[in-house]
């Protein structure tokens, strides 16, 4: 193959045209199977792709002139098609500059450093307002045009060139971070094509360096990521809509890895439940607004900058209505972005739990992570006590759930500044399932044998199950009114049977009891709660005080809303009762006389509590044993 140098010099003295035919003809000889008979890139070879580079990007920017449409209103179909042949040819040739250099930097040490020392990592970055702005005059010309590939290609060719210039390098990590953190990382969200690339691309430059991963659980970092996870859940949202799935697997990696750290899941969800939407977009929108051009002195072109015609896109209304439209599908709203990081820790947490595997030595699991740190725990536990609140809190609700009923069986509640930025009450299935999750595996049964942790253990779980018993007698109460409504309507609907179309004749009552059904399971508030009476003297005792054996009594019955719930509640009083005389005299006495709630089948019950209590409750009810964690390497993104 010729000299690399030389056939760059030779597309800068093409012209456009023939610059994107030649450089075409180039990349499709450096296909995977092919890409080992290419050398390394040079000095000069970098040099020459940053002038070329450099080149068209200047002359995109002045095609992207938007004046020159002024000129002509309404433009004539000569003029739009002029310019957008230039747009295709110029930005065709940007496109394939950033394809040459993903493809001969990947895994290549050698080319990584080139191109980093020629500086177009610094040119790329510079000019990301400007290929805002070019995307955005782009999408004003199209008007429409079903024919829009060009602008998806550049964008996933800027972002996995980025990928690939720094995997496995942590110079051009380090390199890469200073240039783009923070707010120029929004940029490139802005332009990324897929949000999993651009999890990739933070995954691949922090997985290795502790100092990263922290900035991004601060303030700043949490903002930004907040952004990130917010188009990863309209894109998850577009794909379900379009029957596909599974694409964004580097959202679940980069956040496997770094909600490990102590505190990192916690410092992001504050952040969801503190910012609203709009005043997240005026964060971003105040450091999108770029800067004011200064000269660039890695720059082959003396001059410095681009195009001067730029400075119009600062306040021009085509890139401002971009931009917003932009946000409008990156910035989802704080019930769906709760919902959407809510089920991703579940569905992380139940992963571990199934692995059983012993961490041997190779990290720590996030199990291990919410246990032995503490934090997280009363986090999630607290999130948990403030959903059941939130299911509560609708004016129309009150006079039929009054929870909590009284401050002494209150758990601990979410700071007071964030209590009302964000509601809780759609999540609360995906966080009691990682309640159970948390509290029958290992790391979590081991503790309550060692006295660093039981104290701590035992005061949010504590603070949980006050909360879960008093919800569940106001959930009980408000059945047993919505039994009776039920009642009362079918003897009305025998006694005027054959008198036509009826429509919704449910009572306020139902309503609000199907409403919360669809919203809250029993059975895993009660599956909660069995797993923290397992072993436990002390929360035995805590239950009975708080009259919680009645509480589980009263839900020894079938509900076809709500199936397995008698046999969690059996459970659970089994789990309580497991040596502890005080708390099987105190059943026996309930079901003998003095009890007044519903129960089925006491017999059985009564056979339950001489049977042994099971260690922990999910399925089969077996252990977990910490998964081995796997060090998730940072792969690069080939041709």
């Amino acid at each position: 193959m010729a000299d690399l140098a030389v056939l760059f010099d030779s597309l800068e003295d093409a012209g456009g045209s023939q610059t994107l035919i030649r450089l075409n003809g180039f990349i499709k000889r450096l296909s995977p199977a092919r890409a080992d008979d290419v050398r390394d890139l040079s000095a000069e070879d970098a040099g020459a792709l940053c002038r070329l580079f450099h080149t068209h990007i200047r002359e995109a920017a002045h095609v992207a002139d938007e004046s020159r449409l002024e000129q002509q209103q309404p433009p004539s179909d000569e003029l739009l098609t002029e310019v957008r042949q230039s747009l295709v040819t110029h930005v065709g040739v940007i496109d394939g500059v950033l394809r040459v250099g993903r493809s001969l930097c990947a895994g290549r040490p050698e080319s990584q450093r080139c191109l980093r020392e020629a500086g177009l990592a610094e040119m790329l970055v510079d000019s990301l307002d400007t290929l805002v702005a070019v995307l955005a005059f782009w999408q004003h010309v199209q008007a429409g045009r079903s024919d829009d590939s060009l602008m998806p290609k550049v964008q996933r060719s800027l972002i996995t060139f980025f990928i690939n210039l720094v995997t496995a390098n942590d110079i051009n990590q380090s390199h890469l971070w200073k240039l783009v953190y923070p707010w120029r990382s929004v940029k490139l969200a802005l332009i990324a094509g897929s949000p999993s690339h651009m999890f990739m691309l933070l995954h691949n430059i922090s997985c290795q360096s502790a100092e990263r991963r922290a900035a991004l659980a601060a303030e700043e970092g949490t903002q930004v990521l907040y952004l990130m996870y917010s188009a990863a859940v309209h894109h998850a949202a577009a794909e379900e809509g379009q029957g596909q799935g599974g694409s964004d697997e580097w959202v679940s990696i980069f956040s496997h890895a770094w909600w490990r750290q102590p505190g990192a899941f916690e410092s992001l969800f504050r952040c969801v439940m503190r910012l609203d939407d709009d005043e997240l977009q005026l964060i971003v929108l105040r450091q999108l607004d770029p800067p004011p051009l200064s000269p660039q002195p890695h720059t082959p072109n003396s001059s410095g900058g681009t195009s001067s015609s730029m400075d119009r896109f600062r306040s021009h209304p085509v890139r401002a209505r971009w931009i917003m439209e932009r946000l409008k599908h990156l910035i989802a709203s704080q019930r769906d972005m709760a919902a959407y990081l809510l089920a991703m820790l579940e569905a992380f947490v139940e992963e571990e739990w199934r692995e059983r595997n012993d961490d041997g030595g190779g990290g720590t699991t996030l199990l291990q992570t919410m246990v032995a740190d503490g934090s997280l725990m009363a986090f999630l536990f607290s999130l948990i006590a403030r959903a059941l609140t939130d299911v509560c809190r609708p004016a129309h609700r009150r006079p039929f759930l009054p929870f909590p009923p009284d401050t002494d069986t209150s758990p601990p509640a979410a700071p007071a500044a964030e209590e009302d930025a964000c509601s809780l009450s759609g999540c609360l299935r995906p966080l009691a399932r990682t309640a159970i999750l948390l509290t029958s595996s290992h790391a979590w049964l081991a503790s309550a044998d060692d006295g660093d942790h039981h104290h701590h253990r035992h005061s949010v779980a504590d603070g949980l199950i006050r909360s879960i018993v008093s919800f569940l007698d106001c959930h009980h109460s408000l059945r047993l009114r919505a039994m009776v409504s039920r009642k009362d309507r079918r003897k009305r609907e025998r006694e005027r049977e054959g008198g036509g179309a009826e429509g919704d004749d449910r009572d306020v009552v139902e309503r609000v009891w199907d409403e919360v059904s669809e919203e809250v399971s029993c059975r895993d508030l009660i599956r909660v709660v069995a797993n923290l009476l397992h072993d436990d003297h002390r929360m035995q005792d805590t239950c009975r005080e708080i009259d919680g054996l009645r509480v589980l009594l009263n839900h020894t019955l079938s509900d076809e809303k709500d199936p397995l719930m008698k046999e969690s509640s059996i459970f659970a009083i089994r789990n309580a009762c497991h040596t502890n005389a005080v708390n099987k005299s105190a059943v026996r006495q309930l079901l003998s006389g003095s009890f007044q709630g519903v129960i089925e089948a006491p017999d059985e019950l009564m056979a339950a509590l001489e049977r042994p209590a099971a260690a922990a409750e999910d399925g089969g009810g077996a252990l977990l044993e910490d998964m081995v964690r796997a060090r998730i390497d940072g792969r690069g993104v080939s041709e």
